[in-house]
C-alpha cells in the first residue's frame, strides 16, 4: 500500500486534527486534562474506546477515494505547452483524503482492537477492486462502502518535481455521485 507524495502531508494534519476533536469529545474538555492524558485521545489506549455494552468503538472516516496517478516531470507545463514526463512510468496509488486518513487511522489502531472503518463510494472501472484491495491489506474496514454504478473511481492526476512540488487535477468521479441520502441508507 503506497500513498500519494502529495496527499502524506495532508493527512498527518488530518489526523491531527481528529485527535484534537476527540479530545474536547472526551469527558473532561480542559486542556490542562487533554494533555496530561494523550494516549487516550483516541482512544487507542487505556478507556475512552468501548462502550458501555463492552463493544469497541470504531475510528470511522467518511470521505473521497481517487486514484492517484503521479506523472514525474521536471517542470511544469506552461499554459499551452507539452512537456515530456521525466519517468517512462507513472505511479498509481490509493489516495483521497477519506482513503488516506482511514490508511492511517489504521495504522494508529493496531494492536488496540479498534477498527477503522472507511465510509467512501467506490467507482464501476476496474481501479475500484484495486483500491478495495490496497485499503483492506492496510487495515480498513470498507464493507459500509457504497459502489457507483454510473461514475468511475474519483482519479488524482499528480505532477510531481524533483524538488517534491506537486500539482494535481482531481476528477471527482464516484465521489460526485455521494449523497446524503446515500451515507444514511449505510
Amino acid at each position: 500500500f503506497k500513498l500519494s507524495p502529495l496527499i502524506i502531508g495532508m493527512a498527518i494534519g488530518v489526523v491531527a486534527a481528529l485527535v484534537v476533536l476527540s479530545a474536547l469529545a472526551a469527558a473532561d474538555h480542559r486542556p490542562s486534562a487533554i494533555a496530561s492524558k494523550p494516549g487516550a485521545l483516541l482512544g487507542l489506549r487505556g478507556g475512552g474506546g468501548v462502550h458501555d455494552d463492552g463493544v469497541t468503538k470504531p475510528l470511522v472516516v467518511v470521505g473521497s477515494l481517487n486514484v492517484d496517478i503521479t506523472i514525474e516531470v521536471e517542470r511544469l507545463p506552461k499554459k499551452e505547452e507539452t512537456v515530456m514526463a521525466s519517468s517512462p512510468c507513472t505511479s498509481v496509488a490509493v489516495g483521497g483524503k477519506g482513503a488516506n486518513q482511514a490508511a492511517a487511522a489504521a495504522r494508529l489502531a493496531t494492536g488496540t482492537g479498534r477498527p477503522a472503518v472507511l465510509v467512501c463510494e467506490f467507482g464501476n472501472d476496474g481501479y475500484a477492486e484495486t483500491m478495495r484491495t490496497a485499503l483492506q491489506k492496510a487495515g480498513v474496514d470498507v464493507s459500509r462502502c457504497a459502489h457507483s454504478a454510473e461514475l468511475p473511481t474519483g482519479q488524482g492526476i499528480v505532477m510531481l518535481t524533483p524538488d517534491g512540488a506537486a500539482s494535481s487535477i482531481v476528477v471527482p468521479g464516484a465521489n460526485a455521485g455521494w449523497t446524503a441520502e446515500r451515507a444514511a441508507a449505510l
